[in-house]
């Protein structure tokens, strides 16, 4: 955890996309009506981000205000010690925020909104002020001042340090069913780690959300990452809201997505097909797919000499 080195003194700060609907201008707002500067630093470059500081953010900044597009890792450590508090509306579709743990880690208050992870985040009153209306934000910026920085960080050593993580992810997981596709490899290494116990997992897993959504969201679900997490938001009408998601990818199991088998009986079969896919599959996608390729089935497939 990190250590706060001035108390309060600080500037305002921003830490996080500079995009539309991420807060950046609420923040900028807030900080100006609190008589108080402002930086805003971002986290996620590109053009859109560029377009929107120089158009929306930059011309509104006062004396003592700072826009930074990009931060590295120290100057941003040193941002969230020196800061006096961190603002973060959030956008409600974030799902975790580690800006905000790293904040509170050293000491800086943070103001934020219900209805984002912030609010799940921040003990209001403790380690921040988490509001139900934009419009509190100026006066929540200068209340925050008042909280004691050595129990902002307590909050954060108690809840988001290695060890009460680890804790806390051992008890979700000690008795969360947990629904999956029958033969999926990862789960043999899941069990086998002792990771998941046979008592949770359920391999009839059939791809449906009507089990996740009739134990409201507290079983655990296979799926991709890049898929199912925005579908649940915004297509399956009976959730409409946000997932957390975990990736087996960091139990320490290898990226399932990039392992291919074929069935010994079938190799010699496919030996034409897998001397084509094979090293198509180890390019990088950029690569592999210069142009429109062919169709065969569900996938798509390019002559490695580029004939069609």
């Amino acid at each position: 955890m990190g250590e706060r080195r001035s108390v309060g003194s600080g500037p305002c700060l921003y830490l996080g996309p500079l995009l539309p609907d991420h807060g950046a201008g609420l923040a900028l707002a807030a900080a100006h009506s609190a008589g108080l500067p402002i930086v805003l630093a971002g986290t996620a470059p590109s053009a859109k981000a560029t377009a929107y500081s120089e158009v929306e953010l930059r011309p509104r900044l006062a004396q003592g205000d700072v826009l930074l597009e990009q931060v590295e890792s120290l100057e941003r450590w040193d941002l969230l010690a020196d800061a006096g508090c961190m603002i973060a509306p959030l956008h409600p579709e974030v799902a975790c925020s580690l800006e905000v743990v790293e904040a509170m880690a050293y000491g800086t208050p943070v103001v934020t909104m219900i209805g984002t992870v912030g609010a799940e985040l921040v003990c209001h009153g403790v380690a921040g002020l988490v509001l139900d209306d934009p419009g509190l934000l100026p006066e929540a910026v200068a209340k925050s001042g008042r909280l004691d920085p050595a129990r902002v960080r307590e909050h954060a050593a108690s809840h988001f340090d290695l060890p009460a993580m680890v804790s806390a992810y051992e008890r979700l997981f000690a008795d969360a069913r947990v629904l999956y596709f029958q033969g999926a490899t990862y789960m043999d290494y899941l069990l086998g780690s002792g990771i998941l116990r046979r008592r949770q997992v359920d391999g009839s897993y059939d791809g449906s959300p009507s089990a996740f959504v009739a134990s409201g969201g507290q079983i655990a679900v296979q799926a991709y990452a890049t898929n199912e997490p925005y579908t649940y938001q915004h297509e399956i009408t009976a959730w409409g809201k946000p997932v957390a998601y975990q990736l087996v990818y960091d139990t320490g199991y290898p990226n399932y997505a990039n392992v291919l088998a074929v069935r010994a009986d079938r190799q010699a079969a496919l030996a034409r097909c897998l001397a084509r896919l094979v090293p198509l599959c180890g390019r990088p996608r950029s690569t592999s797919w210069p142009t429109p390729a062919r169709r065969s089935g569900n996938a798509w497939f390019q002559d490695p000499q580029g004939n069609p």
